[in-house]
């Protein structure tokens, strides 16, 4: 349940932090807090994971929302940060986050696979907003010694307005992943058995998100979404996989306490 919950909550936070910026901001306003108070939102989710992974089982949880932003600190869903900069059209900042990728051997038939737990990832993250849309970029490395790998991922998306209180943000992004990060999670050992010992090497995911909000008032926002993320022939050949898509879907409602 700990590890759904997880994995639900960085689907959360995906959509929230994306989803906020410009009426869809890295943070529960639009307006970036170096001039104003801090800002708290809490809720509740549903999200529901689809796994590339071989005779693996789909996950769905409830989970709860905290977003919390400030002048120079900020927490959204798995990620927490310190500001280095920050105003209107950019963010730059360090942060601290749960990685993306897990394998629990407990949700596969495949006997003699050991789990694969989720890196704490930390690095530095930049947001560029502008007219022409949405351009987020974070390098990061494993500080838990789970995975000892480094990730880096950069996305466009673009905002559609499609009312004063209903916005739709299409997303496409790619992320690389060092030998050491998609070894761990895409591998197999040869101290594994029931499968042939495999090592990807350094590797890439790519995909597309689809994100709406409709603000509901000043307080009340209902958000949700999805993302299909594509494996590079590298991932998609290891023995654990059966499938070259990952996706993810998720709905929620937060109130804004201030």
């Amino acid at each position: 349940m700990y590890k759904k919950t997880i994995a639900a909550l960085i689907g959360a936070a995906l959509l929230h932090t994306t989803a906020n910026a410009a009426t869809i901001s890295a943070s529960p306003d639009a307006v970036p807090t170096k001039h104003k108070e801090s800002t708290l939102a809490v809720g509740l989710g549903f999200g529901s994971t689809s796994s590339a992974y071989a005779q693996y089982d789909d996950e769905s949880t409830a989970i709860p929302l905290i977003f919390f932003n400030s002048k120079n600190f900020y927490f959204e869903g798995v990620e927490g940060g310190y500001k280095v900069i920050e105003n209107r059209q950019s963010r730059l900042s360090v942060f601290v986050s749960m990685g993306a990728e897990e394998f629990d051997a407990g949700n596969s038939d495949i006997d003699g696979l050991k789990d694969r737990d989720r890196s704490v990832m930390a690095g530095v993250r930049y947001r560029y907003m502008a007219k022409w849309g949405i351009v987020d970029a974070k390098v990061a490395g494993d500080i838990s010694e789970e995975s000892e790998g480094t990730i880096a991922r950069v996305s466009y998306g673009y905002p559609f307005h499609i009312s004063e209180k209903f916005t739709i943000l299409p997303r496409g992004f790619v992320k690389w992943m060092s030998s050491d990060y998609a070894d761990y999670y895409y591998g197999v050992s040869p101290d594994e058995s029931g499968l042939s010992s495999y090592a990807p090497g350094s590797s890439m995911k790519y995909g597309a998100e689809l994100i709406a909000t409709y603000q509901i008032n000043n307080k009340w926002k209902v958000l949700g979404g999805g993302r299909v993320s594509m494996l590079d022939s590298d991932l998609e050949d290891s023995p654990m996989m059966d499938d070259d898509m990952e996706s993810l879907i998720f709905a929620g409602v937060t109130y804004k306490f201030w």
